[in-house]
């Protein structure tokens, strides 16, 4: 593992200092390189789960398969006489419940279009107060290490002191977006004021992805039209709009 893996690793276990996050974030930002290799970790991290989610159902199957279809082949002869007509009907049950199977565990398993999608960057706040640091601190590891639910408490609390922060508002709709409070989540990025069109856009694409992740089609190619080609998230939308 060289020293910018393990750096990136140590980020997203959220095992850095308050100082060392601060000099990576700031590394992120300048090396548009190492923010991509960044984005490669998180991306794997997701494959790895579902890979071993999969493994797990192909042991489950394996174990259903052995007590449901049992190889008579192995004593050598079947138990008792079986008609042709039996030995056949039997065959097409087997091969009828392993297609079943390879058409449920296909749906199970391919990358939702949302999860291709909703790759939100770090968060990383600027510090406004010192009494705030520590909050600040515990909301930015617990974001990025995608414990959303605690997230969302910590951001919470954020909001609370910080009114103005849009910012602060869009993540806690992401938290909440991700731990499944929708209507919560749409509600905050639809309140975002900002003059500056980065974060509007910002707010504008998660409430697009809010859309995608409910499965309201109609609704998320109406919000993704409206990004113009000079907007950060407009190939994301044409993206979005082509898979839809």
């Amino acid at each position: 593992m060289n020293g910018e893996t393990a750096r990136i690793e140590k980020y997203l276990d959220g095992q850095m200092s308050a100082e060392e996050r601060a000099d990576f974030e700031k590394n992120i930002s300048e090396d548009p390189v190492l923010k991509e290799e960044l984005q490669l970790h998180r991306e794997m991290r997701l494959f790895l789960a579902k890979r071993e989610g999969r493994l797990r159902l192909e042991q489950q199957l394996q174990q259903i398969g052995a007590e449901y279809f049992p190889q008579h082949s192995q004593t050598g002869k079947a138990p008792g006489k079986r008609t042709p007509l039996l030995r056949r009907y039997w065959a097409i049950m087997a091969v009828a419940a392993s297609f079943a199977l390879l058409i449920t565990a296909y749906f199970l398993f391919r990358t939702p279009l949302y999860d291709q999608l909703a790759t939100h960057p770090p968060l990383a706040l600027v510090e406004k107060s010192a009494n705030q640091e520590q909050l600040q601190y515990e909301a930015e590891t617990a974001f990025n290490s995608q414990n959303y639910a605690q997230a969302e408490a910590l951001l919470e609390q954020l909001l609370q002191n910080r009114p103005d922060d849009d910012l602060i508002r869009i993540y806690l709709g992401i938290a909440k977006m991700e731990v499944g409070k929708i209507q919560e989540a749409r509600e905050l990025f639809t309140q975002v004021a900002s003059k500056d069109p980065s974060i509007q856009d910002f707010a504008q694409w998660n409430l697009v992805l809010s859309y995608l992740k409910t499965g309201d089609k109609e609704r998320c190619r109406e919000l993704a039209r409206r990004f113009s080609p000079d907007s950060p998230y407009f190939e994301k939308a044409q993206r979005l709009l082509k898979k839809l």
